[in-house]
């Protein structure tokens, strides 16, 4: 059975295509280090590489190559339009430019954008590769050409949030609370009856340490829940009196609900055998015990019931 669209095993290369279900068997009785002709293989690999690069390099003087990244962005409809199909399996579409043989010779490459493909609104990057071991060079002249060009935009369809800023604070770390544990004892997401949202809720507990540098200290916990990239508003959280739980320990209960809009139900060309991450709700639970306190993470994926 192929996961592949019959468009797409038309052009699926047969020759040079990995056989994933045969991976396992070529260790079964060695180990990778053992596989049979692979000390010549590596060596006519390193050979071939130093010809094609190395010695060319050297030949023309030159330090490096620079490319556009990719030749064109293939259609979201490559899979079933054969035409569309044929456009999105040549080199520079299918693959970026170059890939197949930069990943089997092991070229060094550090890709940054280069601008927008006008006609599409989709980025384009510009690669720069070199001999092995460059890396520190490659990174060099590529975050030089980044600084330069300012061409890194934020894509359409994912403005930017508000927390992918962070505001930097001087926060003595002598003083700074500890980080409270989070447990979550409940994280659900179920279907509204006949309406497009969905309800989520949330409950669990922080365990917060109440003796901190040698002083007693009375929690005052900070708990933000976003659930598929929306803050949960405060007045939808609910935070209980802390209560003892064991030695320097206080348990601190909440609880939170809210709504978010159902995800969308994928047609049959969408689907897939197993739920993915488009197919789940992400809830994220950032909690302090404290203002100033280190903060404690949660994330999970959860499918909507």
């Amino acid at each position: 059975m192929s996961m592949r669209t019959p468009v797409e095993l038309e052009h699926l290369p047969t020759t040079t295509a990995i056989k994933w279900s045969q991976l396992a068997n070529y260790l079964e009785d060695t180990t990778m280090y053992q596989v049979g002709n692979l000390k010549d293989a590596l060596i006519a690999l390193e050979d071939l590489r130093r010809k094609l690069l190395d010695d060319y390099l050297a030949e023309v003087d030159c330090d490096g190559f620079v490319f556009p990244a990719a030749g064109d962005v293939g259609a979201a409809d490559a899979d079933v339009n054969p035409s569309s199909a044929l456009h999105a399996w040549k080199n520079g579409v299918y693959y970026s430019n170059g890939n197949g043989a930069l990943r089997h010779l092991g070229i060094p490459t550090v890709t940054v954008p280069m601008g927008m493909v006008a006609d599409k609104q989709m980025p384009i990057g510009l690669t720069f590769a070199g001999r092995a071991y460059d890396d520190e060079r490659l990174l060099a002249w590529a975050n030089a050409f980044e600084i330069k060009t300012g061409s890194r935009t934020p894509p359409p369809l994912t403005p930017p949030l508000q927390t992918d800023t962070i505001t930097l604070r001087h926060i003595d770390s002598n003083t700074r609370i500890s980080r409270p544990l989070i447990r979550v004892d409940k994280c659900r997401v179920y279907p509204l009856d006949n309406r497009d949202i969905s309800s989520v809720s949330v409950e669990g507990a922080l365990i917060v340490e109440t003796n901190h540098a040698h002083k007693v200290m009375k929690p005052e916990p900070v708990i933000d829940i976003i659930v598929n990239g929306e803050d949960i508003s405060a007045d939808q959280i609910f935070v209980a009196d802390a209560v003892d739980c064991m030695d320097h320990h206080v348990e601190i209960h909440f609880q939170a609900r809210t709504t978010t809009p159902k995800l969308a139900i994928q047609d049959r060309r969408e689907q897939t055998m197993e739920a993915v991450v488009r197919d789940k709700i992400m809830v994220v639970i950032i909690a302090r015990s404290a203002p100033d306190g280190y903060p404690a993470g949660y994330l999970k994926l959860v499918n909507n019931d």
